[in-house]
């Protein structure tokens, strides 16, 4: 039996894990259901087909589990969400739940927005008349998509929302909530944003949420899967521990990565569905933890927006509330890209570049050390959110079908109402794991 204990067990030392050993069950040697990828949509399903008394085998190829949700206490000392931080309120009819049930329960976090032009903190009304315009942003975007027009986001907005002075930080905010701008978007993907903005957060964090949530289920670490061969009898997986044979396969891999040739199939996907995963492509918000001796920012609690007039450039900071030592910058666009393609230290230079501009020079005295993302980089991620692009919203549907009932596809990317969210992946993986149940002739 092989013995994997979760992230909080290991890094409690030998004794917590003595006390409290995170046993994953085992698998039979043909399993029915391979779910490739131990993020939320895996694990959603595999919790469903577990339940149904399915043999299971989870592969993920990273050292841990929670995708694209991780829960960082190491690198600055103290607690802080590298990726997913927050569900959105419809997260709570059954995450909620779940949580609850782990002693994870969910709480109210909706951050303050605090605007800065050239260091000077805008006024309630200033303020207030920025959140008015994206406001109307959201629901000229809403108009658009229930007309059913597959445009640009950009292209569905009134020029007196395009010429309104405040225009940039707001596409900014948005470029910060998808990791693409606005003219990159699917006016049909950009509208489920304003859904999705913050709701709920886990004290403990998502990563643990989800590391509570996988508890006893057959999952194998460090198990990268290279190739899915389908079509015959059995689908069989490649994975780095060797050949396994299944009746169908759930691929919960973010579709980049399948475009990147980090996961190949033979036969080829058929054309649609290759068309599908090449028409979303991978968003990128990356997030740089800063640390300081001191705590320059104890009157700061929320996020702080630049005002400035360079979207593409977009980044802003979160100074979680009773944590004024630790902030977190996000940065999105090219200047995430550009910044990734250099070095971590490029990075957090940047960001404490930016918070100099936000709050002046003097905070710098007292930075103690910072640690940043990489999420483009990272091979089994290709970028932080998927977007669909304008014409091809309808790739999230095509994704949401079986090929040959063998291969079911899962993630943030292939839940039309909630792309881009942790909420939007877990509900797919439950979708997939139905479809598994009906496949299998096991449906109630």
């Amino acid at each position: 039996m092989k013995i994997l204990m979760t992230r909080r067990s290991v890094l409690g030392g030998l004794a917590t894990a003595l006390v409290l050993p995170r046993v994953r069950a085992e698998a039979a040697a043909s399993p029915d259901v391979v779910i490739v990828g131990a993020g939320a949509a895996g694990l959603a399903a595999a919790r469903v087909l577990v339940a149904a008394g399915v043999r299971v085998q989870v592969l993920e190829a990273r050292n841990r589990l929670g995708g694209r949700a991780l829960t960082d206490r190491d690198t600055l000392g103290v607690q802080w969400e590298r990726g997913a931080t927050r569900l959105p309120r419809a997260a709570a009819s059954e995450l909620g739940v779940l949580a609850n049930g782990m002693k994870e329960p969910l709480r109210v976090d909706d951050p303050a927005l605090r605007v800065h032009d050239a260091g000077r903190p805008l006024g309630p009304a200033e303020v207030a008349a920025l959140l008015s315009l994206r406001s109307r942003m959201d629901r000229e975007l809403a108009a658009a998509a229930a007309r059913g027009a597959d445009v640009a986001a950009l292209a569905a907005l009134s020029m007196e929302v395009r010429r309104d002075r405040d225009f940039p930080a707001v596409a900014a905010d948005f470029r910060l909530q998808r990791g693409s701008g606005l003219e990159q978007v699917s006016v049909l993907d950009a509208a489920t944003t304003a859904a999705a903005r913050p709701g709920f957060g886990v004290p403990r964090g998502l990563g643990e949420l989800l590391d509570s949530l996988a508890h006893k289920l057959p999952l194998r670490l460090s198990t990268p899967v290279r190739r899915i061969r389908f079509g015959g009898s059995r689908v069989r997986i490649d994975s780095a521990s060797g050949v396994i044979d299944a009746t169908l396969v759930i691929v919960a891999v973010p579709p980049a990565v399948i475009a990147g040739g980090g996961l190949a199939f033979d036969p080829a996907l058929p054309e649609p569905v290759l068309q599908a995963i090449h028409d979303l492509p991978g968003g990128l918000v990356d997030k740089v933890g800063l640390r300081f001796r001191k705590s320059p920012l104890a009157d700061v609690a929320g996020y702080v927006l630049p005002r400035g007039d360079d979207a593409a450039a977009a980044m802003r900071v979160l100074v979680p509330p009773g944590a004024g030592n630790v902030c977190v910058a996000e940065i999105a666009g090219a200047a995430a890209i550009e910044l990734e393609a250099e070095s971590e230290a490029a990075q957090i230079d940047y960001a404490l570049s930016a918070l100099k501009d936000l709050f002046g020079n003097g905070i710098a005295k007292d930075f103690d050390r910072g640690s940043a993302t990489r999420w483009l980089a990272d091979p089994w991620s290709r970028g932080s959110h998927s977007c669909a692009l304008p014409g091809r919203f309808g790739a999230r549907d095509v994704l949401v079908r079986p090929v040959q009932a063998q291969i079911l596809f899962a993630g943030e990317h292939a839940t039309p109402a909630w792309a881009g969210t942790l909420h939007g992946a877990w509900l797919s993986g439950t979708r997939a794991a139905a479809q598994a149940l009906r496949l299998l002739g096991r449906a109630a």
